[in-house]
This record gives structure tokens, C-alpha cells and sequence, in this order.
């Protein structure tokens, strides 16, 4: 699970909690994510900046127009 937490104003561990409780109740369980972890972290969207300028760069060396 990835959660998305880019809007500074609403983003709160009350927000965050609130959010993981209502997946559970609807019945739903994830594999890894921030509570258990795992190979395809980081799950915070605010956290995944690094790995997606590394793809952009990967991008523009292999000639695309980015």
C-alpha cells in the first residue's frame, strides 16, 4: 500500500490512521506497506522523490524528451 500524503494541510497521523482503520474495516489487508514494510517502499508518495528522479534521468539518457 502507498499512501498519499503530498497535501501538507491534510497530511496528519490522525489523517494517516484514520485512512488505515477504513481499509481494514472495509475488509482489507496489504502485504507491506508503512505499518509492515518490505522490498517496494518507500509508501509515503512524499518519500518517493529520489526514485523518481532517478527514472527521469534513466529517461533522458536513453533519449527521451523529458
Amino acid at each position: 500500500m502507498r499512501i498519499e500524503d503530498t497535501d501538507k494541510e491534510r497530511n496528519t497521523a490522525e489523517a494517516l490512521r484514520v485512512l488505515l482503520e477504513g481499509m481494514r474495516w472495509l475488509g482489507l489487508e496489504w502485504d507491506e506497506g508503512p505499518e509492515k514494510g518490505g522490498a517496494y517502499g518507500p509508501y509515503f508518495q512524499s518519500e518517493r522523490g529520489v526514485l523518481y528522479k532517478e527514472y527521469l534521468e534513466k529517461l533522458r539518457a536513453g533519449g527521451a524528451g523529458v
